[in-house]
């Protein structure tokens, strides 16, 4: 059994963002290339991986679409974000109806290890969390939290 003190929460939280963006990158590599009617390869799916300012991961799909600016006569790409929903992962039957058919398992395999990703940064930000409230706990009893907490856990 590991014990959470021995784990490093930020180190462990850099490896899951790293994880996220390696899936992102590989999934988006074997969909770059130039947009062709005949070639149905294109796939209009895409992927987001960020960490808002409040250090929430968010991994996001994407359907992307064409349209054309008439002012400008132009041709244009524009992406809509997908409802996910609530829990960790993305409803896959939406997903599935967002995705070509040569895509699904890939999808569906590729959003199973983001829902646990998700899911692990989550349990990462809960034990930040409760070890914030007792130091804060041990400090107002006047524990001797310096010798308790090290300095890898931010407060």
């Amino acid at each position: 059994m590991v014990s959470t003190s021995s784990i490093d929460i930020n180190q462990t939280k850099q490896l899951i963002l790293n994880q996220a963006r390696s899936i992102a990158s590989v999934f988006m590599s074997a969909r770059s290339g130039k947009f062709d009617k005949d070639n149905d390869q294109w796939s209009n799916l895409s992927l987001r991986v960020r960490v808002t300012e409040d250090g929430t991961l968010v991994i996001e799909w994407r359907y992307r679409f064409w349209f054309t600016n008439y002012k400008t006569n132009k041709k244009s790409m524009r992406a809509n974000y997908i409802k996910k929903g609530k829990g960790f992962s993305y409803n896959k039957r939406i997903l599935l109806n967002y995705c070509k058919e040569w895509e699904k398992d890939e999808v569906i395999r590729t959003e199973e290890l983001l829902s646990k990703l998700r899911e692990a940064w989550d349990i990462c930000k809960n034990i930040e969390k409760e070890n914030k409230r007792l130091y804060n706990i041990l400090k107002e009893y006047q524990l001797p939290v310096d010798k308790i907490f090290t300095d890898s856990i931010e407060l």
